[in-house]
């Protein structure tokens, strides 16, 4: 009965993290409109929504990890330690993956220039990041003491 246990807990995380994840989006879109109309004026739209996508997912990032720490992970790490610095180095690597998937959608499908293709483009970023995200923080930064990294 230990395994149904432990599923149990982690469809809880699961839940919790899904959870995190609308108020993080929710952040990350807010942000990413915002600064979209006021970037809207700048001669490249592809650079306009890259620079917006850039700061809102760091301001959204900064949000995931305050919630995920405490709530979701229920890590007792400090909040600037070494945790924080593998959050950071994370989120480096799913920015930079971020903006690639923004790239294509932007250069290679059209998707700018409308407030429909820009939702587009920005839900096709946030699906292809999420997965990446939960994984490196369930399994290298909030993992369980004695659970070894393979």
């Amino acid at each position: 009965m230990i395994i149904k246990g432990q599923f149990k807990q982690e469809m809880i995380r699961i839940l919790k993290y899904q959870l995190t994840g609308l108020v993080v989006t929710a952040v990350d879109f807010g942000v990413y409109f915002s600064l979209g109309a006021v970037f809207r004026g700048l001669d490249n739209p592809g650079r306009s929504q890259h620079m917006a996508q850039f700061l809102s997912y760091t301001v959204a990032a900064v949000v995931g990890y305050a919630l995920n720490r405490k709530w979701t992970f229920g890590s007792g790490a400090k909040f600037f330690g070494a945790k924080l610095f593998q959050y950071i180095l994370l989120n480096v690597v799913i920015l930079l993956a971020s903006l690639f998937v923004l790239s294509v959608s932007v250069d290679a499908l059209g998707l700018h220039g409308t407030p429909v293709r820009d939702l587009l483009a920005k839900g096709i970023v946030s699906a292809a990041t999420a997965v990446l995200n939960y994984c490196g923080i369930r399994f290298w930064i909030f993992r369980k003491p004695g659970r070894a990294a393979k």
